[in-house]
């Protein structure tokens, strides 16, 4: 499966040398179609579902309240300071 932030990446990317391309040599007809796949590539990610399955992955890791230390989601006590992970 394709990691969706590569997506989201390489789709502003894009966006951007589309941009350029338009508001540099094409004038405002050149701004218009900029506009419009902008546009346009935005409401065919959504949708895709590409923003909902980013928002649906679980959390890699969770910090500590304690100590502020990043832990991983499988871990009961934090790895810095020992003290009990809250879940949520």
């Amino acid at each position: 499966m394709v990691d969706a932030d590569s997506i989201v990446t390489g789709t502003l990317a894009t966006l951007v040398a589309v941009v350029v391309v338009g508001l540099l040599f094409l004038g405002p007809v050149g701004w218009l179609l900029a506009a419009l796949l902008v546009l346009a590539t935005f409401v065919l990610a959504d949708f895709s579902g590409v923003f909902e399955e980013a928002a649906k992955r679980p959390r890699e890791r969770r910090n500590c309240a304690d100590c502020g230390a990043p832990n991983s989601v499988e871990r009961d006590t934090c790895k810095h300071c020992e003290a009990a992970l809250e879940d949520g």
